[in-house]
């Protein structure tokens, strides 16, 4: 998309960041819905898998370690999921605070102007 110009492409602009905004809280909280879950998930086969394991307690924990790999790969990954789609919904809130400032200094120069006034 081309920057904006005039009030008219701002609000357009505005409007579309915030429809961004709306979906991005839905997919944050998704993800971290997921990353809560998933991290409980393996953590509660590792425990199990740790008290069914024979051994040293290091053995133990290295073969419950091993058991659960999967699990705990599977809550990192969401946990990323979950932090990257934070940082983008903080980028798009910061892209409708800029276009809610160019809104302000292209409304001002279009008044100052005199444009839009009839004239």
């Amino acid at each position: 998309m081309n920057e904006p110009v005039n009030p008219v492409e701002v609000e357009a602009a505005i409007l579309a960041a915030a429809a961004e905004i709306e979906k991005g809280v839905e997919i944050v909280s998704q993800w971290e819905e997921q990353a809560k879950d998933t991290a409980e998930d393996a953590r509660r086969a590792f425990n199990n898998a740790y008290l069914e394991a024979k051994g040293t307690p290091t053995e133990k924990r290295i073969r419950a370690e091993i058991a659960t790999a999967d699990l705990r790969t599977a809550a990192q990954v969401a946990q990323v999921g979950f932090s990257t789609t934070e940082r983008r919904l903080k980028s798009l809130e910061k892209r409708l605070s800029a276009y809610q400032s160019v809104l302000k200094s292209v409304t001002q120069m279009y008044g100052a102007s005199g444009s839009g006034r009839g004239h």
